[in-house]
Formats: C-alpha cells, structure tokens, sequence
C-alpha cells in the first residue's frame, strides 16, 4: 500500500482535466516566511493541476490528529502494524519528514505554516517535493503544497478539508497517450482521498482503542520509546 501523502501528489500528476485554480479561494501567505514564501508562491501562481480531497468526519478528536500529524514516524508504525498501509517515513528534522511508498513514490514534506482563526479552524500549509516513478521507470519531479484545514464539529469530532497544488517540473504528463489518462482517471478517483482517509481510520483507531494500540506498538520494532511514552501520556488512562 503507497504512502498515503505521497499517493495523493502522485494522483494529482496523473489526474486529468483538474478543477482550475480560480475555482478556490486564494491561499494566503500573510505570515509566510520570506524563504518559504518564495518556494510556495511559483506552486500557487501556476499549477499544473489542483485537487480538492473534500471534507471528512473523523470519530476522533483534534487531539489526536495533531499528535499524529507531529510524529509521522511513529504514525507509519501504526498504519503499518494496523496493515492501513505499509510504508517507510523518517524524521529529517523539525516538522521535516522524508517518505518512501516502496513503489517509487518519494518525498520530502515539510510543515511551513500553521495559522488557528477565532473560531478554531487550523490551516496547515506543506511543502511536498520529490518524484514518483510510473508505467515502471518513468520519473515524474515535482512540489506538491498541501492545503490541510481542521476543526471540531458540535460533537468534538474532528473534520478535515484539504486542497492539493501540484506543479510538475518535467513534460510527463504530455507523453502520457490519452488512453493511459482514461485508465489512470479511475485509478485516481478510487485513491484520491487516501491522505485523509488514512489519518481518519488512524485517528479513530486509537480514538476507539487507544490501549490496544499501545500494546501493540510495544512489540513493533523500531518504535521510538520517546514517542510511545508520550503516546501513553497523552492518551492512556491513569
């Protein structure tokens, strides 16, 4: 199973006929670090294609996608001891992660900004860049910004929202024959919601049984002990 972060760049390569960008409202930068502000701004001003993944009810609290979201380390040990998927994610620094699908999808994504309005809602802004390889030893480069929102409903349940922004920097799209497009299409349709949706059974997983998951992360190896007490802390009962 492909990382679900960087299966989602990858559908928003091979998806045709994207919904054009002024079909959204503009992202705003205001706080964007001038460094970062510059690597964002070419993605949005022109992008091959952008994707909306639409909005999830998450039975889980906000909580506990933040904590996830921190540590996408030890959130792989998770999805993969839960057979939600099955990939490799290291920690290269703060908020900075390199994934690796095993299937020739490889990224760095890196958290730039987090901004929380009056009402609660949270945008996190993430900078994706990397390739993915397809029909075998095709490489497709690009940078991927990941407009992700947030909030409690009513109930406490968590809901996400999330756009993608896609700017390929090679010609692979145009060497794809419109028959591969079509094909491709469905395989996009069917996977596009895998970011969010693997989050949400994550989420909810822990949400429903936050004891099983600890019992089985603790014979996981390559689990990080810090990580697993903090885990515990957070959501085991005392």
């Amino acid at each position: 199973h492909p990382s679900p972060l960087l299966r989602i760049l990858l559908d928003c390569v091979l998806a045709a006929g994207a919904i054009a960008d002024d079909d959204f409202p503009p992202v705003s930068l205001d706080g964007v670090p001038e460094a970062d502000r510059a690597l964002l701004s070419p993605i949005l001003d022109d992008p091959t294609m952008v994707v909306p993944l639409g909005e999830k009810k998450v039975a889980a609290s906000v909580g506990i996608y933040e904590f996830l979201l921190a540590r996408l380390d030890f959130t792989a040990k998770i999805v993969n001891e839960f057979r939600l998927g099955e990939y490799d994610i290291r920690e290269m620094g703060p908020a900075t992660f390199h994934v690796d699908d095993g299937s020739g999808a490889v990224a760095d994504v890196r958290l730039v900004h987090e901004t929380k309005d009056e009402a609660g809602k949270v945008r996190r802004l993430y900078l994706a860049r990397g390739y993915f390889e397809i029909f075998g030893d095709l490489r497709v480069y690009g940078d991927g910004i990941i407009v992700l929102d947030y909030e409690s409903d009513a109930a406490g349940h968590l809901v996400t929202d999330a756009v993608i922004y896609f700017k390929v920097k090679n010609d692979t799209i145009d060497k794809l024959s419109r028959l591969a497009e079509r094909a491709l299409r469905i395989v996009v349709k069917s996977k596009a919601a895998l970011f969010v949706d693997a989050a949400k059974d994550a989420s909810e997983l822990i949400a429903k049984d936050a004891v099983r998951v600890s019992r089985r992360l603790e014979r996981v190896e390559g689990v990080d002990e810090a990580d697993l007490e903090a885990y515990r802390e957070a959501f085991l009962p005392r």
